[in-house]
């Protein structure tokens, strides 16, 4: 009788828990699953691409590979680095707008597209080599990156909301301090988008070492 009470209490807690994240991050969930639309429609545009679409994305994508193996490092560095940021810093700039949170959710939605457009290239081009690349090399950049720039998009959207409350609504808010708060951590996800920049050029590193690519 013990055992059941505490696995029941267990079950009602954890569906609890569950909840209430999703009530306390309802924008971070919405942006998710716009992510997950745009990973959708990437891979239906893959799937029902032309042969002479495909071909020219295989020899595009080849060449990306090669590239990969052939520029110095610090290059190499700064081409996945700034692969990142060009997402980041088109929600930071929305972030400063008084419209910007109309068009932020489209963010994740496109940086879906290239994610889902990568993955089905992979998976149907180069079979169980593609979903090791998948998984070994590409996802855990992705996976990273794409975290930060979920949080990048919330923070832009609730700085933009702010903004276009402040011009229309006329409601009491410290504009400068909400400035100096949204520069603050915009400078904390561009440290996370750092770290996850080197979690993606480690392991793209590592491919190289042992001629996975």
């Amino acid at each position: 009788m013990y055992e059941v009470s505490i696995n029941g209490g267990f079950g009602k807690s954890k569906k609890s828990s569950i909840k209430n994240f999703f009530d306390q991050n309802k924008l971070l969930v919405f942006l998710s699953v716009c992510l997950l639309l745009g990973v959708f429609c990437g891979s239906m545009m893959i799937k029902f691409s032309d042969k002479n679409t495909l071909k020219l994305i295989n020899i595009l994508f080849s060449n990306e590979l090669k590239d990969h193996t052939s520029k110095p490092l610090l290059e190499f560095f700064i081409c996945s680095l700034s692969s990142t940021f060009v997402f980041i810093i088109a929600s930071f700039f929305m972030g400063l707008s008084m419209y910007g949170f109309t068009l932020a959710a489209f963010i994740p939605f496109l940086r879906g597209i290239c994610i889902g457009m990568s993955e089905i290239y992979l998976f149907s081009s180069y079979g169980l080599k593609g979903l090791f690349l998948h998984l070994l090399i590409f996802l855990p950049g992705i996976f990273s990156s794409t975290v930060v720039l979920l949080l990048a998009t919330q923070e832009a959207i609730c700085m933009s909301n702010k903004l276009s409350a402040l011009a229309f609504s006329k409601k009491n808010i410290d504009l400068s301090f909400e400035l100096k708060r949204y520069f603050a951590r915009g400078g904390g996800i561009a440290i996370l988008s750092i770290i996850s920049t080197i979690v993606d050029f480690v392991a793209n590193v590592l491919s190289m070492k042992i001629n996975i690519i």
